[in-house]
Protein backbone atom coordinates (compact mmCIF):
# COMPACT_ATOMS: atom_id res chain seq x y z
CA UNK A 1 0.00 0.00 0.00
CA UNK A 2 1.64 3.77 -1.29
CA UNK A 3 2.42 5.36 1.97
CA UNK A 4 1.14 9.20 2.59
CA UNK A 5 4.43 10.35 1.39
CA UNK A 6 4.12 9.02 -2.21
CA UNK A 7 0.54 9.73 -2.32
CA UNK A 8 1.20 13.39 -1.78
CA UNK A 9 4.25 13.23 -4.06
CA UNK A 10 1.91 11.50 -7.21
CA UNK A 11 -1.20 14.29 -6.44
CA UNK A 12 1.81 17.37 -6.58
CA UNK A 13 4.16 15.59 -9.49
CA UNK A 14 3.29 17.23 -12.93
CA UNK A 15 3.91 14.90 -15.81
CA UNK A 16 2.99 17.33 -18.78
CA UNK A 17 4.32 21.09 -17.85
CA UNK A 18 8.46 21.04 -17.71
CA UNK A 19 9.78 23.15 -15.29
CA UNK A 20 11.46 26.63 -16.61
CA UNK A 21 14.11 25.91 -13.96
CA UNK A 22 14.50 22.75 -15.15
CA UNK A 23 13.35 20.62 -11.60
CA UNK A 24 12.13 17.45 -11.90
CA UNK A 25 8.51 16.69 -11.01
CA UNK A 26 9.68 14.46 -8.07
CA UNK A 27 11.51 17.79 -7.13
CA UNK A 28 8.50 20.00 -7.03
CA UNK A 29 6.15 17.39 -5.43
CA UNK A 30 8.44 16.94 -2.08
CA UNK A 31 8.82 21.36 -1.91
CA UNK A 32 5.11 21.57 -1.88
CA UNK A 33 5.09 18.78 0.73
CA UNK A 34 7.43 20.23 3.17
CA UNK A 35 5.40 23.77 2.53
CA UNK A 36 2.40 22.23 3.74
CA UNK A 37 3.99 20.55 6.37
CA UNK A 38 4.91 24.36 7.18
CA UNK A 39 1.61 25.40 6.46
CA UNK A 40 -0.26 22.93 8.83
CA UNK A 41 2.73 23.41 11.81
CA UNK A 42 1.80 27.05 11.87
CA UNK A 43 -1.58 26.64 11.61
CA UNK A 44 -2.08 24.61 14.76
CA UNK A 45 0.69 27.05 16.67
CA UNK A 46 -1.92 29.85 16.22
CA UNK A 47 -4.56 27.82 17.28
CA UNK A 48 -3.26 26.21 20.19
CA UNK A 49 -2.48 30.05 21.32
CA UNK A 50 -6.33 30.67 21.33
CA UNK A 51 -8.42 29.99 24.45
CA UNK A 52 -10.71 27.18 24.86
CA UNK A 53 -13.25 25.81 27.21
CA UNK A 54 -13.02 22.37 28.50
CA UNK A 55 -13.83 19.81 31.27
CA UNK A 56 -10.73 18.39 33.52
CA UNK A 57 -10.29 16.07 36.35
CA UNK A 58 -7.76 16.46 38.93
CA UNK A 59 -6.49 13.49 40.92
CA UNK A 60 -6.61 14.50 45.60
CA UNK A 61 -3.95 14.06 47.67
CA UNK A 62 -4.55 14.05 51.24
CA UNK A 63 -1.20 15.93 52.61
CA UNK A 64 -0.03 17.24 56.52
CA UNK A 65 -2.23 14.50 58.19
CA UNK A 66 -0.45 13.93 61.98
CA UNK A 67 0.81 10.73 62.40
CA UNK A 68 -1.71 10.11 65.39
CA UNK A 69 -4.54 10.73 63.29
CA UNK A 70 -6.14 9.21 60.41
CA UNK A 71 -9.00 9.46 58.35
CA UNK A 72 -12.75 8.32 58.86
CA UNK A 73 -13.41 8.43 55.72
CA UNK A 74 -11.99 9.07 51.86
CA UNK A 75 -12.82 12.43 50.00
CA UNK A 76 -13.30 12.15 45.98
CA UNK A 77 -10.65 10.68 44.32
CA UNK A 78 -11.29 12.74 42.02
CA UNK A 79 -12.33 16.54 41.05
CA UNK A 80 -14.14 17.63 38.05
CA UNK A 81 -13.32 21.27 36.86
CA UNK A 82 -14.38 23.27 33.99
CA UNK A 83 -12.08 25.65 33.22
CA UNK A 84 -11.07 28.46 29.90
CA UNK A 85 -6.93 28.13 29.19
CA UNK A 86 -4.69 28.01 26.01
CA UNK A 87 -4.71 25.02 23.66
CA UNK A 88 -1.01 24.79 25.35
CA UNK A 89 -2.52 24.83 28.49
CA UNK A 90 -5.35 22.26 27.95
CA UNK A 91 -3.23 19.99 26.51
CA UNK A 92 -0.82 19.94 29.38
CA UNK A 93 -3.75 19.53 32.00
CA UNK A 94 -5.54 17.26 30.39
CA UNK A 95 -2.85 14.27 30.30
CA UNK A 96 -0.86 15.47 33.03
CA UNK A 97 -3.35 17.06 35.62
CA UNK A 98 -0.94 18.17 38.64
CA UNK A 99 -2.81 16.70 42.07
CA UNK A 100 -4.77 18.80 44.23
CA UNK A 101 -3.39 19.09 47.72
CA UNK A 102 -6.10 19.05 50.45
CA UNK A 103 -4.26 20.25 54.05
CA UNK A 104 -5.80 17.49 56.48
CA UNK A 105 -4.86 20.34 58.91
CA UNK A 106 -8.45 22.51 57.75
CA UNK A 107 -11.31 20.46 58.42
CA UNK A 108 -13.03 21.65 55.73
CA UNK A 109 -11.47 23.07 52.19
CA UNK A 110 -12.71 24.89 49.43
CA UNK A 111 -11.78 23.06 46.39
CA UNK A 112 -12.07 26.21 43.65
CA UNK A 113 -9.57 27.99 45.97
CA UNK A 114 -7.22 25.33 46.38
CA UNK A 115 -7.55 24.77 42.56
CA UNK A 116 -6.86 28.51 41.80
CA UNK A 117 -3.41 28.40 44.09
CA UNK A 118 -2.37 24.94 41.73
CA UNK A 119 -3.21 26.18 38.78
CA UNK A 120 -0.96 28.69 36.34
CA UNK A 121 -2.65 32.33 36.69
CA UNK A 122 -3.45 31.96 33.11
CA UNK A 123 -6.12 29.34 33.50
CA UNK A 124 -9.63 30.57 34.72
CA UNK A 125 -12.00 28.72 36.71
CA UNK A 126 -15.03 28.49 35.63
CA UNK A 127 -16.86 25.67 38.19
CA UNK A 128 -16.01 22.66 40.17
CA UNK A 129 -17.45 19.94 41.29
CA UNK A 130 -17.52 19.00 44.43
CA UNK A 131 -17.12 22.47 45.11
CA UNK A 132 -16.18 21.82 49.29
CA UNK A 133 -14.83 18.96 51.20
CA UNK A 134 -14.74 17.85 55.17
CA UNK A 135 -12.13 15.61 55.85
CA UNK A 136 -13.02 13.76 59.33
CA UNK A 137 -10.06 12.79 61.46
CA UNK A 138 -9.33 10.00 64.77
CA UNK A 139 -7.15 9.24 66.72
CA UNK A 140 -5.14 6.16 65.23
CA UNK A 141 -5.19 2.76 66.05
CA UNK A 142 -3.58 0.00 65.78
CA UNK A 143 -4.04 -4.35 66.05
CA UNK A 144 -2.88 -7.10 65.60
CA UNK A 145 -5.82 -9.49 63.93
CA UNK A 146 -5.84 -12.76 62.13
CA UNK A 147 -6.16 -13.77 58.35
CA UNK A 148 -9.23 -15.32 57.15
CA UNK A 149 -8.32 -17.58 54.40
CA UNK A 150 -10.69 -17.24 51.16
CA UNK A 151 -9.83 -20.46 49.36
CA UNK A 152 -11.62 -23.81 47.69
CA UNK A 153 -8.94 -26.34 47.11
CA UNK A 154 -10.12 -29.72 45.28
CA UNK A 155 -8.04 -32.87 45.09
CA UNK A 156 -8.37 -35.47 42.73
CA UNK A 157 -10.64 -38.87 43.66
CA UNK A 158 -7.96 -40.61 45.10
CA UNK A 159 -6.36 -37.99 47.10
CA UNK A 160 -7.33 -35.86 50.29
CA UNK A 161 -6.27 -32.47 51.88
CA UNK A 162 -3.80 -33.63 54.06
CA UNK A 163 -3.35 -30.40 56.03
CA UNK A 164 -3.76 -26.32 55.11
CA UNK A 165 -2.28 -23.60 56.92
CA UNK A 166 -0.76 -19.96 56.15
CA UNK A 167 1.95 -18.31 56.97
CA UNK A 168 1.59 -15.36 58.52
CA UNK A 169 -1.57 -16.47 60.07
CA UNK A 170 -2.00 -12.25 61.28
CA UNK A 171 -1.74 -9.27 59.99
CA UNK A 172 -1.06 -5.37 61.56
CA UNK A 173 -3.72 -3.15 60.99
CA UNK A 174 -3.86 0.87 61.36
CA UNK A 175 -6.34 3.15 60.67
CA UNK A 176 -9.09 5.48 62.52
CA UNK A 177 -10.29 4.33 66.01
CA UNK A 178 -14.13 3.38 65.00
CA UNK A 179 -12.94 1.44 62.09
CA UNK A 180 -10.20 -0.96 63.26
CA UNK A 181 -11.73 -1.72 67.01
CA UNK A 182 -14.23 -3.86 65.83
CA UNK A 183 -12.48 -5.80 63.34
CA UNK A 184 -12.22 -8.92 64.37
CA UNK A 185 -10.27 -10.48 61.50
CA UNK A 186 -8.97 -9.52 57.87
CA UNK A 187 -10.04 -11.88 54.51
CA UNK A 188 -7.64 -13.33 51.58
CA UNK A 189 -9.16 -12.52 48.06
CA UNK A 190 -11.14 -15.46 47.23
CA UNK A 191 -8.78 -18.10 45.82
CA UNK A 192 -9.74 -21.39 43.41
CA UNK A 193 -7.17 -24.20 42.66
CA UNK A 194 -8.59 -27.73 41.48
CA UNK A 195 -6.14 -30.94 40.93
CA UNK A 196 -4.25 -30.29 43.92
CA UNK A 197 -1.71 -32.68 44.43
CA UNK A 198 1.42 -33.54 46.89
CA UNK A 199 2.11 -30.22 48.31
CA UNK A 200 1.16 -26.51 46.90
CA UNK A 201 2.35 -22.84 48.12
CA UNK A 202 0.27 -20.18 46.73
CA UNK A 203 1.16 -16.01 47.71
CA UNK A 204 -2.66 -15.08 48.60
CA UNK A 205 -3.06 -11.49 48.18
CA UNK A 206 -5.17 -9.30 51.31
CA UNK A 207 -8.27 -8.10 50.19
CA UNK A 208 -8.53 -4.42 49.66
CA UNK A 209 -11.49 -4.00 52.12
CA UNK A 210 -11.57 -0.76 52.93
CA UNK A 211 -8.18 0.68 51.65
CA UNK A 212 -6.76 2.97 51.58
CA UNK A 213 -8.62 4.04 54.92
CA UNK A 214 -7.07 0.82 57.00
CA UNK A 215 -3.61 0.25 56.65
CA UNK A 216 -2.05 -3.08 56.75
CA UNK A 217 0.98 -5.05 56.79
CA UNK A 218 1.59 -7.24 55.06
CA UNK A 219 -0.44 -7.80 52.02
CA UNK A 220 -0.06 -11.09 51.50
CA UNK A 221 -0.07 -14.68 53.25
CA UNK A 222 1.60 -17.91 51.84
CA UNK A 223 -0.96 -20.84 51.42
CA UNK A 224 0.74 -24.22 52.18
CA UNK A 225 -1.67 -27.31 51.27
CA UNK A 226 -0.59 -30.65 51.36
CA UNK A 227 -2.50 -33.20 49.42
CA UNK A 228 -1.53 -37.15 50.00
CA UNK A 229 -3.19 -40.01 48.46
CA UNK A 230 -5.81 -42.39 50.22
CA UNK A 231 -7.03 -45.28 49.92
CA UNK A 232 -10.13 -47.06 51.47
CA UNK A 233 -10.01 -49.79 53.62
CA UNK A 234 -12.31 -51.78 56.09
CA UNK A 235 -11.79 -54.00 59.65
CA UNK A 236 -14.38 -56.21 61.26
CA UNK A 237 -13.74 -55.30 65.00
CA UNK A 238 -14.98 -56.57 68.33
CA UNK A 239 -17.19 -54.19 70.19
CA UNK A 240 -15.97 -53.73 74.14
CA UNK A 241 -18.61 -52.57 76.48
CA UNK A 242 -16.39 -50.25 78.94
CA UNK A 243 -17.63 -49.82 82.81
CA UNK A 244 -19.50 -52.56 82.60
CA UNK A 245 -20.64 -54.17 86.24
CA UNK A 246 -18.98 -57.36 87.37
CA UNK A 247 -21.80 -58.32 89.39
CA UNK A 248 -25.51 -58.86 89.62
CA UNK A 249 -25.73 -58.18 85.97
CA UNK A 250 -24.20 -57.72 82.75
CA UNK A 251 -25.21 -55.94 79.32
CA UNK A 252 -25.12 -57.84 75.86
CA UNK A 253 -25.05 -56.90 72.75
CA UNK A 254 -27.14 -58.41 69.82
CA UNK A 255 -23.91 -58.59 68.13
CA UNK A 256 -20.27 -59.02 69.12
CA UNK A 257 -18.32 -57.19 65.92
CA UNK A 258 -18.92 -54.60 63.72
CA UNK A 259 -17.37 -53.68 60.36
CA UNK A 260 -15.42 -50.23 60.14
CA UNK A 261 -14.95 -49.20 56.51
CA UNK A 262 -12.24 -45.87 56.25
CA UNK A 263 -10.20 -43.95 54.07
CA UNK A 264 -6.15 -44.09 55.20
CA UNK A 265 -3.06 -42.37 53.58
CA UNK A 266 -1.56 -45.16 51.31
CA UNK A 267 1.26 -45.58 52.89
CA UNK A 268 -0.57 -46.24 56.52
CA UNK A 269 -2.70 -48.66 54.67
CA UNK A 270 -0.83 -51.57 56.00
CA UNK A 271 -0.19 -50.53 59.33
CA UNK A 272 -4.29 -49.64 59.90
CA UNK A 273 -4.84 -53.33 58.93
CA UNK A 274 -2.91 -54.78 61.44
CA UNK A 275 -2.58 -52.28 64.28
CA UNK A 276 -4.32 -53.34 67.84
CA UNK A 277 -4.91 -49.84 68.48
CA UNK A 278 -7.71 -49.87 66.13
CA UNK A 279 -10.91 -50.17 68.16
CA UNK A 280 -14.39 -50.43 69.13
CA UNK A 281 -16.09 -49.57 72.72
CA UNK A 282 -19.76 -48.92 73.49
CA UNK A 283 -19.95 -46.93 77.39
CA UNK A 284 -21.79 -48.60 80.01
CA UNK A 285 -22.92 -45.62 81.54
CA UNK A 286 -24.04 -44.37 77.64
CA UNK A 287 -26.26 -47.99 77.75
CA UNK A 288 -27.53 -46.61 81.36
CA UNK A 289 -28.95 -43.37 80.42
CA UNK A 290 -30.35 -44.37 76.72
CA UNK A 291 -34.17 -44.81 76.18
CA UNK A 292 -34.37 -45.55 72.83
CA UNK A 293 -32.52 -49.74 72.66
CA UNK A 294 -29.96 -48.60 70.72
CA UNK A 295 -26.63 -47.01 71.16
CA UNK A 296 -24.08 -45.69 69.38
CA UNK A 297 -20.22 -47.53 69.10
CA UNK A 298 -17.18 -44.85 69.22
CA UNK A 299 -14.18 -46.05 67.53
CA UNK A 300 -10.58 -45.58 68.43
CA UNK A 301 -8.35 -44.68 66.00
CA UNK A 302 -4.47 -45.92 66.30
CA UNK A 303 -2.41 -42.92 67.35
CA UNK A 304 -0.25 -41.33 64.11
CA UNK A 305 -1.63 -42.95 61.21
CA UNK A 306 -3.93 -40.56 58.57
CA UNK A 307 -7.44 -41.92 58.46
CA UNK A 308 -10.42 -40.18 57.34
CA UNK A 309 -14.36 -40.84 56.55
CA UNK A 310 -15.00 -43.81 59.39
CA UNK A 311 -18.04 -45.29 58.75
CA UNK A 312 -19.46 -47.85 61.31
CA UNK A 313 -21.97 -50.76 59.85
CA UNK A 314 -24.43 -51.05 61.24
CA UNK A 315 -24.16 -47.62 62.99
CA UNK A 316 -26.25 -48.85 66.12
CA UNK A 317 -26.38 -51.86 68.20
CA UNK A 318 -28.96 -53.01 70.38
CA UNK A 319 -28.66 -54.58 73.89
CA UNK A 320 -29.98 -56.20 76.27
CA UNK A 321 -29.45 -56.79 80.08
CA UNK A 322 -28.34 -60.46 81.51
CA UNK A 323 -29.18 -61.22 85.37
CA UNK A 324 -27.17 -63.66 86.92
CA UNK A 325 -28.35 -65.90 89.86
CA UNK A 326 -26.84 -66.56 93.25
Amino acid sequence: MPTFWNRLRRTTRSTSTPSPFGETPERRGLVITVCFLISVLIWFSFTMQERYPNELEMPVRVVNLPPDQALRSLPPDRVRLRVEAEGFQLLRLRYNPPPLMLDASRPEINLAEQARMQLPNDVRIEAVSPQAVTLVTEPRLQRRIPIALRAHLETPPSYVLLETYIDPDSVTVSGAESLVRDLTAWPTVRVYRSGVMDTLRLTVPLADTLAPLIERSPESTLLTAIALPFTGAERRLPVQIEGAPTSEQIVDLEQNTVLVQYSVLLSDYEASLTSDEFEVTVSYDQIRSDTTGRVTPQVHLPPGLSIRNVRVIPPTLGYYNVLIEN
